[in-house]
């Protein structure tokens, strides 16, 4: 069913020129009753190249097989990282395969060409996101470039947008108004990243951050953008599969509301050894034991489950 975007531009503290789209009452609900899953394609790079490059065609097609996959497993809603080149077709691709909500990322609040491709997505997309983990110490953009882009387009899609950095530069308020720059707010919470490697530690302690952010949210939604453990490439072996199935069932079980991180493993992150193993599948689509957990059963090359595409969290 279509979003009604019927919402009202408020003013917010970070600044006299900014605006805040207040959350339409059915992307709300998807927040909390569709199975959200970080998609990145299983193409081995993040750079898909132009969408009238000479193997555009075959991108596409593979870009179509990692959807459907997700779309038969009951995953109701995408969350993506760019939309440069072939990338910005993703919204329109993934409606032909039944996945009726995305979040389109960003990647960079500089590039123009994904600014483009972002607006003219308007009509097939639920929000955006802009940026990821982008300020601070890696500074890839400031917090001002990173607000007037935000701005730009909450008034030329007529959407929600809102920005994604990790849990603790909210809690610790390591950039002053990014709390109230979002119109939801999209952390990445990620227990192994804070010594957590266990469960229930790992759940719970996730379940705190997000209560400790809701303390300061001011009213707005949260929905954690990025909440998993990789499966490989631990030397001391406490990433497993079991682990990371054992996790989200506990974050359902104690309703935090997340999206799924992540759909496929990505081979080409390499800056850290367990980096490439974060999927839920591997890189040929094949489903992990996670899925077995998170669904009502899995077979090799392809998963079916009983659970509709809206199943709650």
């Amino acid at each position: 069913m279509k979003i009604r975007h019927l919402y009202l531009f408020v003013a917010i503290a970070c600044g006299a020129n900014s605006v805040r789209a207040e959350l339409p009452v059915a992307l709300a609900e998807a927040f909390r009753n569709v199975r959200w899953v970080a998609y990145s394609p299983t193409g081995g790079s993040p750079n898909l190249g132009p969408g009238n490059a000479p193997d555009a065609d075959r991108k596409r097609d593979e870009i179509s097989k990692d959807l459907a996959v997700l779309a038969k497993a009951g995953f109701g809603g995408i969350v993506t990282y760019g939309c440069d080149g072939l990338k910005g077709e993703i919204p329109r691709l993934a409606q032909a395969v039944g996945i009726k909500h995305v979040i389109l990322g960003i990647y960079s609040p500089r590039n123009e060409e994904e600014f483009h491709n972002a607006k003219a997505a308007a009509a097939l997309v639920d929000a955006y996101c802009v940026g990821n983990e982008g300020l601070g110490g890696e500074n890839r953009y400031s917090f001002a470039e990173l607000t007037t882009r935000m701005n730009e387009l909450r008034k030329a899609s007529g959407k929600p947008v809102t920005t994604s950095e990790q849990i603790e530069k909210y809690l610790e308020d390591r950039v002053p108004g990014l709390i109230e720059a979002g119109d939801w707010l999209f952390p990445n919470v990620h227990p192994w990243f804070h010594g957590r490697f266990q469960e229930p530690e790992a759940s719970r302690w996730t379940k705190e951050q997000v209560e400790k952010l809701r303390a300061k949210s001011g009213g707005r939604p949260i929905l954690c953008k990025e909440v998993g453990f990789p499966t490989a490439g631990d030397a001391a072996g406490r990433a497993n599969e079991e682990l990371q199935g054992n996790y989200y069932v506990a974050l359902r079980a104690l309703e935090v509301p997340f999206v799924y991180f992540e759909a496929f493993d990505q081979t080409w992150k390499r800056h850290l050894p367990i980096e490439p193993h974060w999927g839920l599948f591997t890189k040929d689509r094949a489903p992990k034991k996670a899925i077995s957990m998170i669904f009502d059963r899995a077979r090799k090359g392809g998963v079916t489950t009983d659970a509709p595409a809206t199943a709650p969290h």
